[in-house]
């Protein structure tokens, strides 16, 4: 371990219903966990540590259990 860390923190856009940009995103666990897929995949980041609020904290269990 090289004793680095990178915090990325995930906004999406749309989830209030007053931004359109979110694309085909519902705001569904499996939605959620599939676009953090491609962000952990897009930025090249391997192993994560994920740390929720909220609803964030329900989908990030979905997210846990689906991906370990």
């Amino acid at each position: 371990m090289d004793g680095k860390c990178r915090w990325v923190n995930v906004m999406v856009p749309g989830f209030d219903q007053e931004d359109e940009r979110r694309g085909t995103y519902t705001g569904s666990a499996p939605d959620f966990a599939e676009m953090l897929v491609k962000i952990i995949k897009k930025l090249e980041l391997g192993k994560i540590i994920y740390c929720g609020h909220s609803l964030g904290s329900i989908y990030g269990a979905y997210f846990i259990e689906k991906y370990p």
